[in-house]
């Protein structure tokens, strides 16, 4: 993971200077073929979940060769050299084992391997004992549902969406990360558990079942989508089922850590989860000599991007963090966040602006990147213990804070495909027409990639914070600003006035509902809204085109 989170300088030195002097003990094995193999892709059912298979079906996507097992027999043949295999991974058709240096020159004579490299050191688990979760009482709640989470799901226009009702029910999460301490008990998240929304676990850096430990990043990760304490937090997607997977080595940065997450994404695809967040990026290691190059970040050279982008194409939609290295002498997004087919997230702060730190692209053959960005400067995550919301930075939370949007936002249109949602999303980026490499296409609007995907005819006026939609009888007004008493004229064209309102409005939410008279002529009207302190002038073409905004 992007080394701030995890490691200090003396850790780092002491891991550098123990490192070298012993040899690596995990490599990768690339095999040739899946020939023989006994699986078929007319039995997916053998490998498989249901729901997997399902949204496969759903997408129209083929069930093909990379999704068979690892061939057996090739394993078999590997393990006879006295290497033991700790992961497989069937999209790279590759095995991870541990051994010595003896045992792979073995391996290399094998027929059925293509290639082998070093990815790292085998390390021994240790317990540890997390911080006691705070007895269930009462907490003071702010006047809004989202309480200190309200500002980076209001940015993104989250609330619209979730008034529409739409907060990822009946979709999957996968949260790649480091460690989820106290998840399981943990007030946050109480939901979650009481309706059987929180999936059984899984660590893949020790082959365990248990991963609400060793840290919280995950744990904060996972509250910015599906904490959901009212007035305290309540995350973007609070309503969808979650499952942690352990895929990040903590206390050390190797390559294996790619191989842990490739292995923790296909688990996640093989379950049928719908929507990955991962805040987490590789870019150099302990061992420099396997550090990652800059002009090699082009989506297709490391393993972890490559299976990103199969991962893709298997129906998922997949958030990457962009990284932490804006301001650092790396700079540059990290893998997998180079892929071609995921939303690498970059961060801004609560004013809208670049955070510093947030990585930047373009990639190595020249693509936008980061794609969008989200808050990631002092955004609200839970604590460890008890009721508590703290502000932490990094792109590691803007990440999923834009991954819980995009799943309430994919709920609303379940039998969309992973592309339609994320054109959407990227469509309504308020830099769409002049994406940079600082924060992509910008920062997305759920009320404009809704409106797109519901085939509502809609104008964005960005330069006023308005947002029109057509209705049935006229329009639909919404304030990026809003105040709770809005009011409306509507005057023809000899300034007399033909209808006037007067609407209280939801807490959060600035709306007007125009509804255009019927017995009035074709023509073009004059509507003055008034919201709050701002008042907006528009021409409302009543013919059934789209409203002309006017300053």
């Amino acid at each position: 993971m992007y080394r701030s989170l995890f490691c200090s300088a003396f850790l780092l030195l002491f891991s550098l200077i123990s490192l070298a002097q012993r040899s690596p003990t995990l490599f990768v094995v690339e095999l040739t073929d899946k020939h023989a193999s006994p699986y078929s892709i007319h039995e997916p059912w053998e490998f498989l979940s249901a729901r997997s298979i399902e949204r496969r079906k759903t997408a129209g996507i083929a069930i093909t060769e990379s999704d068979l097992p690892v061939n057996e027999h090739y394993e078999l043949m590997v393990e006879q050299t006295g290497v033991k295999v700790k992961h497989r991974s069937k999209w790279m058709n590759s095995l991870l084992v541990i051994a010595n240096e003896e045992q792979m020159g073995l391996v290399n004579e094998l027929d059925c391997v293509s290639s082998t490299f070093p990815v790292g050191f085998q390390r021994e688990k240790k317990s540890s004992v997390p911080p006691e979760a705070t007895p269930s009482k009462e907490y003071d709640q702010l006047d809004n549902r989202y309480g200190y989470a309200a500002n980076q799901i209001t940015m993104l226009q989250g609330h619209i969406l979730h008034l529409l009702g739409h907060e990822g029910q009946d979709k999957w999460v996968g949260v790649l990360d480091g460690g989820f301490v106290n998840v399981d008990v943990s007030h946050f998240f109480d939901s979650l558990r009481v309706q059987g929304r929180l999936l059984p676990c899984k660590d893949i850096v020790f082959a365990d079942d248990y991963a609400y430990e060793d840290t919280g990043h995950g744990t904060q990760v996972l509250s910015t989508m599906g904490a959901n304490l009212p007035g305290l937090m309540v995350g973007t997607a609070p309503e969808a089922t979650y499952i942690c997977i352990k895929t990040e080595e903590i206390g050390a940065e190797n390559p294996v850590e790619e191989e842990y997450w490739i292995v923790g994404l296909e688990y996640a695809d093989s379950l049928g989860v719908d929507v990955i967040n991962s805040s987490l990026g590789y870019t150099t290691f302990d061992l420099r000599e396997l550090n990652h190059k800059k002009p090699m970040l082009d989506g297709q050279t490391y393993r972890a991007s490559r299976a990103a982008d199969i991962a893709a194409s298997k129906g998922m939609l997949i958030f990457n963090s962009a990284g932490n290295e804006g301001g650092g002498s790396w700079k540059k997004m990290g893998v997998p966040a180079d892929a071609h087919d995921i939303i690498a997230v970059g961060a801004v702060d609560a004013r809208e602006r670049k955070a510093k730190f947030s990585s930047f692209g373009p990639t190595a053959d020249g693509r936008i990147k980061p794609d969008l960005s989200a808050m990631g400067k002092r955004t609200a995550v839970a604590s460890l213990g008890g009721y508590k919301v703290n502000a932490s930075n990094g792109t590691s939370f803007s990440s999923p804070v834009l991954a819980g949007m995009g799943t309430s936002l994919w709920s609303a249109f379940p039998d969309r495909s992973w592309e339609e949602i994320k054109d959407a999303l990227v469509q309504s980026g308020d830099d769409y027409w002049a994406p940079d490499t600082l924060l992509g296409y910008g920062i997305p609007d759920m009320t404009l990639a809704y409106a797109q995907l519901s085939g509502i005819p809609h104008y964005h006026a960005s330069e006023s914070n308005t947002r029109l939609f057509k209705t049935d009888n006229g329009y639909q007004v919404l304030f990026k600003k809003g105040a709770q008493v809005n009011s409306y004229e509507i005057k023809n064209s000899l300034g007399e006035t033909i209808k006037s309102d007067v609407q209280r409005s939801n807490l959060l939410v600035g709306t007007i509902d125009i509804e255009i008279p019927d017995d009035i002529p074709s023509g073009v009207y004059h509507a003055i809204i008034q919201s709050g302190d701002f008042q907006y002038r528009l021409h409302l073409v009543h013919d059934g085109n789209l409203p002309i905004h006017q300053p």
